[in-house]
């Protein structure tokens, strides 16, 4: 979720892909650089001006750079500071991603986000993965992550390969390891 621990990696995967998609804990602070609300989201303040500059650059390259377009949020509890830390009986809702309200904070991406990520996958020869697209810890904000997973597992075509801890969590608990050229 932390661009800072991942500002490297982004750096050099703009200078060799044909298209990035940012979703999870790391999407609120890209939509900071975009000036958007992001509501009770965890928003790495230090790397709003990489997120921005990610963004110039691969504009510049001619990159396409995929943020969500809808999100899955629910009201922060009062007191509540880390949406990680999130119970899955809270009410959700989806909203375009440029319109979190005040207080909600982003658990998942939704499904207009998912349509499109996909959409760009089934055409990728050579896929990295890493990250959940919400709190997969939580079922109820794990449904784009799974959507992923089934998206990933069904391309015949392409090298997909899973990195992180997290992201091999994910696909441990699902039993799919199988599924992808490398975990």
């Amino acid at each position: 979720a932390k661009i800072s621990d991942k500002v490297a990696v982004v750096e050099s995967l703009l200078n060799r892909v044909d298209a990035l998609a940012i979703g999870g804990g790391m999407a609120a602070t890209f939509f900071r650089a975009k000036g958007w609300e992001t509501g009770a989201s965890l928003v790495e303040t230090d790397a709003v001006p990489f997120a921005g500059k990610a963004m110039q650059h691969a504009q510049a390259r001619g990159v396409k750079l995929l943020l969500p377009t809808d999100v899955v949020v629910t009201l922060l509890p009062a007191g509540a500071k880390d949406p990680s830390k999130l119970k899955g009986d809270l009410a959700t809702q989806v909203v375009p991603a440029d319109r979190v309200p005040a207080g909600c904070a982003i658990v998942d991406v939704g499904p207009a986000t998912l349509e499109a990520f996909s959409a760009e996958l089934c055409g990728a020869k050579t896929v990295f993965w890493n990250g959940p697209m919400g709190i997969f810890e939580v079922p109820a904000f794990s449904q784009g992550t799974r959507k992923l997973v089934d998206t990933l597992t069904g391309l015949t075509d392409a090298t997909t390969i899973v990195g992180g801890g997290s992201t091999a969590e994910v696909v441990e608990t699902l039993g799919l390891e199988g599924r992808f050229s490398h975990v």
